[in-house]
């Protein structure tokens, strides 16, 4: 996905930084990064969180995917799967028991390098109830 300059959101028009809504861009501003997935509905079959590419810079992101999700059922298996040009380079899965919320899995410090294509998965592998799940990804980049 093409990189707008920083903070338009999907939009497609640029606002001053300005944060305007989720979307699957990687965000710039000034010397910083960020992407917000939004809530997505995950179940069992793996659900595109974010996916960008990477400008002519590295960067430096913390990743942190979290549910919100109701007090019936059993505990749940969350996956976050994390691919660079195609490649895994990053997966973890916990269990969450019922009623758990807020976030289940960080990965600290991540590396994106150069004109790199990004793609981050997340699943629920042992129910059939799908969650609201929430992907952030924030950072510095370097060059």
């Amino acid at each position: 996905m093409a990189l707008l300059g920083g903070g338009v959101g999907g939009a497609g028009q640029a606002i001053s930084g300005s944060f305007t809504g989720p979307a699957q861009a990687l965000e710039i501003i000034g010397k910083h990064v960020y992407a917000y997935s939004g809530a997505l509905v995950i179940g069992q079959t793996a659900v595109t969180m974010l996916e960008f590419t990477s400008g002519p810079y590295y960067s430096v992101v913390n990743v942190s995917f979290s549910v919100t999700r109701g007090a019936g059922g059993g505990t749940d298996n969350y996956e976050l799967a994390i691919e660079m040009n195609g490649s895994a380079v990053m997966h973890s899965e916990i269990g969450s028991p019922a009623g758990a919320e807020g976030p289940l899995i960080q990965f600290d410090k991540l590396l994106i390098p150069p004109y790199t294509e990004v793609k981050m998965t997340g699943s629920n592998r042992s129910q059939d109830v799908d969650h609201d799940c929430f992907l952030a990804v924030a950072g510095r980049r370097y060059q």
